[in-house]
């Protein structure tokens, strides 16, 4: 299998530290969601294992979502917001 990281949008803003932050725990979140998928989890139990990881990082996830091949997740860590998206494909 392979997982392609996708851009989310162009919104994103290198200066802001906390975004980043948040999008760094959204990229980790959506690999893990992309494992646990591959691992032959369902979507929600991959979902609920990634929120798991995201809460250990003192972030919360606020969306978790599969559309297809592509996992899209958004999360919040310390009043930012953090975006990801994988596409899968085997």
């Amino acid at each position: 299998y392979e997982i392609r990281p996708r851009d989310w949008s162009s919104d994103v803003c290198s200066s802001d530290l906390a975004r980043g932050r948040a999008d760094t725990v959204a990229e980790v979140v959506v690999s893990a969601v992309a494992e646990a998928r591959v691992g032959g989890a369902s979507q929600a139990v991959a979902c609920r294992r990634a929120t798991a990881l995201a809460r250990a990082d003192g972030a919360s996830v606020e969306r978790c979502d599969e559309h297809g091949p592509r996992i899209e997740v958004e999360v919040s860590r310390a009043g930012a917001r953090g975006r990801a998206a994988a596409e899968l494909s085997w």
